[in-house]
């Protein structure tokens, strides 16, 4: 296989996530869309090294291995509230998502994927009527292209 698997790894968490039971009523998606929840969960940048992992396929293609950083998004937004209240909420949404990534591994339909939290940045403001936090997540992932 040619390529990057940038886009099926995505996927997988991603929709590993939206079928994750703690975040029910929590909008999850691909990317940031035009008409977001008050709390969202969405995918952002793919940053994706490779490197020959010394193996070949059946026909003759070289394996090799990806490794990367997804950042995933975590928008709560609270018309009225401060902002330790959107933080506050973000982290306990933010509970969520690690503890079902450690304990769940999203499948991809090739190859395997490992998936783990790296870190976070936390942002807050606030706009006109509302507090808003943005929750950071580094998704540290690795997977064979074969």
């Amino acid at each position: 296989m040619s390529g990057t698997l940038a886009v099926a790894i995505k996927t997988a968490i991603i929709t590993a996530l939206q079928a994750a039971p703690g975040l029910d009523g929590i909008q999850v998606e691909y990317s940031d869309t035009r008409d977001m929840a008050r709390e969202v969960v969405y995918g952002g940048q793919i940053e994706m090294t490779q490197r020959i992992s010394g193996g070949r396929t059946a026909d003759g293609h070289t394996t090799r291995d990806e490794t990367g950083v997804l950042q995933l998004h975590l928008m709560v937004m609270k018309p009225g509230g401060t902002k330790q209240d959107t933080e506050a909420r973000a982290v306990a949404i933010g509970a969520e998502v690690e503890n079902f990534l450690a304990l769940n591994t999203p499948t991809m339909p090739s190859g395997t994927l490992d998936a783990s939290i790296e870190g976070y940045v936390i942002t807050s403001w606030y706009d006109d009527d509302a507090a808003n936090t943005l929750l950071t997540y580094r998704i540290g992932t690795s997977a064979t292209i074969t």
